[in-house]
């Protein structure tokens, strides 16, 4: 399973990127839900995401985040996230 991120800074709030910065993994799961996209491009539900992103295997969790992180830096570039 492939999970694709769009990070569009109109819609990551401020809360979202103290969870990425300084939250626990479930803090960022949730986070990552809210980014996670369709084959269309269009964001899926949160509650979709979360299932999406809570679905994956094992295996593909450390890629998925490392997606992410790279969707999330492009936009904060200053955040030290990663």
């Amino acid at each position: 399973m492939k999970i694709t991120f769009r990070i569009d800074e109109e819609r990551m709030t401020f809360d979202d990127f103290i969870a990425m910065v300084e939250g626990g993994l479930s803090e960022k799961r949730n986070v990552m839900a809210r980014f996670v996209v369709s084959d269309d491009g269009s964001y899926l539900s949160e509650s979709a995401g979360r299932a999406a992103v809570g679905h994956l295997p094992i295996g593909q969790v450390k890629t998925a985040i490392a997606d992410f992180l790279d969707e999330f830096n492009r936009v904060n570039p200053q955040s030290g996230a990663a």
